[in-house]
């Protein structure tokens, strides 16, 4: 039976990691294979845009039936093994439990295809939640960091056996936002710096 499994690789190379994945290992042994990404917002020269970016660093997600055989090809190749983060040096799949299978799938589609998307935050007039439109909106009683003025929220989820402390782009109900843009545009120096400074915060 088919299942998602998760494999560690090097924060940062998460796209080429999926790539080789699917380069070096039979198509028959996979179904799919996926980066996850979050949307979040940027703010640059008085305007919002939006980010795509990576919402868990350092993982690849993989469906597949056969993990074992799967694994075993990962670890015969000459390339993957020198990307993935782990003492033996072997690329080893971890199942998703259904828990966390059913959060992925809520931020990111049935298929894992999605980026998390933002969630739209109606205020008081004293600056208090008052309604919270979107994913975030679930776990407003988790909350452990919310920042309007850079237009994000850090709660903290039950996730993959431990409490994780997950990041969500938020915007406000007056927002305006320009085109979205993705870290891996051309010229997308300052998109890339604001992920950097995003991932020191958590």
């Amino acid at each position: 039976m088919e299942r998602w499994y998760v494999l560690k690789t090097r924060e940062g190379r998460e796209e080429q990691a999926a790539a080789l994945l699917a380069r070096a290992c039979g198509r028959q042994l996979w179904n799919q294979v996926r980066v996850l990404k979050k949307r979040r917002v940027f703010r640059s020269g008085g305007a919002l845009h939006l980010l795509d970016g990576v919402l868990f660093p350092g993982y690849v997600f993989v469906q597949t039936a056969c993990p074992e055989a799967l694994s075993r090809a990962l670890a015969r190749s000459r390339e993957f093994p020198q990307m993935v983060c782990q003492a033996e040096r072997s690329a080893v799949l971890a199942p998703v439990e259904a828990a966390d299978l059913a959060f992925l799938q809520s931020v990111c589609g049935k298929e894992l295809a999605h980026p998390m998307d933002v969630t739209r935050l109606v205020l008081t007039a004293d600056g208090r939640i008052e309604r919270a439109e979107g994913i975030l909106g679930r776990y407003l009683d988790h909350l452990v960091r919310l920042n309007l003025h850079r237009r994000f929220a850090v709660a903290r989820v039950a996730l993959f056996n431990r409490s994780q402390d997950v990041l969500f782009g938020i915007i406000l109900n007056q927002d305006r936002l320009e085109k979205a843009e993705s870290a891996a545009c051309p010229g997308s120096a300052g998109l890339r710096t604001e992920q950097r400074k995003q991932r020191q915060q958590l």
